[in-house]
């Protein structure tokens, strides 16, 4: 039996980075939707959407409280970022019936 050598297929640099960068994007986007790093992946996004850093609405031990930049509550995305969600005024975390962290 003679075996017949495959003619490997050399893709060009710009086809190499253009399928990572598609990777790159789908994996980032499946990322915003896992539980423990949702909070991490959707943050630029929250911030681009604001336009500065958001209000974080927080319903833990049934709290409905806010924090806002500056306050010692406000930490950004954490491990357990599902518990969080991102506002962009403090205006719609009220509306939402969130009120004002004591700390």
């Amino acid at each position: 039996m003679v075996k017949e050598k495959q003619k490997k297929v050399k893709l060009s640099k710009p086809l190499k980075v253009t399928i990572g960068i598609f990777l790159f994007l789908v994996v980032y986007v499946v990322s915003m939707f896992l539980p423990f790093i949702g909070g991490y992946t959707s943050w630029p996004y929250v911030i681009a959407k604001c336009g500065g850093l958001p209000v974080i609405t927080n319903k833990f031990a049934a709290a409905w409280s806010y924090s806002v930049p500056g306050m010692t509550s406000y930490y950004g995305p954490t491990f357990l970022s599902s518990i969080n969600n991102y506002v962009c005024t403090v205006e719609e975390a009220s509306a939402q019936g969130y009120h004002k962290a004591p700390w």
